[in-house]
């Protein structure tokens, strides 16, 4: 029987650094195909593309996101192979705005590629004071969720928000207008390794729970099977 425990306890190992592997992997595998796509124009084409401005600085902040996440992925792996939990923080001040920015930019093609519409501030005047990769991995987490969950919509949006709560603490909000989750699964969708999914791990909302918690943080959901499900940090 402790084999067998021993056995599960590596299995769900496993299927958490798999989780965060593949978080960071698709928009890497994304970005390097649009890059692709606007430097090649086709196999007939033999001369040197003549591209615009905008589309050579496109390419540039792409191939930026790249090299980030690939180099935080690398660091995710290192922190978490010795089952130390969360790395100790560091903490630094920045533009709410700029969080949002990179989220969406990151996820850019995918969300055109499934006719997903993002709505977010792009003028926030709120800032944070938190591990801007660790909050980076939070809502890359939530945005890949709703994105899930939107599958089968034919409307389908996600929208960022920031606001202050009635204490004046700092609070992000990721909203989509998706499939829902049922009453009786939403009290352990922060349960680590439960899945409402048959493809899932169980390990992206306990996660970003276990984050924003690091920063002394709360995190809330709130949904309904057909109209969509709305995920809160307050900070």
């Amino acid at each position: 029987q402790m084999e067998e425990q021993e056995i599960l306890s590596w299995k769900k190992l496993i299927r958490v650094i798999n989780h965060e592997i593949m978080n960071s992997m698709t928009p890497i595998i994304t970005l390097s195909m649009a890059i692709r796509k606007k430097l090649v124009k086709g196999e007939e084409a033999k001369q040197v593309i003549q591209l615009s401005n905008v589309a050579i600085e496109d390419a540039i902040q792409s191939a930026s996101i790249i090299e980030e996440r690939s180099n935080n992925l690398v660091k995710f792996i290192e922190r978490y192979k010795k089952l130390t939990g969360l790395p100790p923080m560091n903490i630094e001040r920045f533009p709410a705005v700029d969080l949002f920015a990179k989220v969406v930019r990151l996820f850019k093609e995918d969300l055109i590629d499934k006719g997903i519409r993002m709505i977010w501030p792009t003028k926030c005047n709120a800032e944070l004071e938190a591990d801007r990769q660790m909050l980076e991995q939070v809502m890359i987490n939530l945005v890949k969720n709703s994105m899930e969950a939107l599958r089968n919509r034919e409307d389908p949006e996600i929208e960022l928000s920031c606001f202050r709560d009635a204490d004046d603490h700092i609070c992000l909000s990721v909203r989509d207008n998706g499939e829902g989750i049922q009453g009786d699964k939403l009290e352990q969708v922060f349960v680590p390794f439960f899945t409402t999914r048959e493809e899932g791990s169980g390990i992206g909302l306990s996660l970003c729970k276990q984050i924003v918690r690091s920063h002394k943080g709360r995190t809330h959901i709130e949904s309904a099977p057909g109209e969509g499900t709305r995920v809160v940090l307050t900070l």
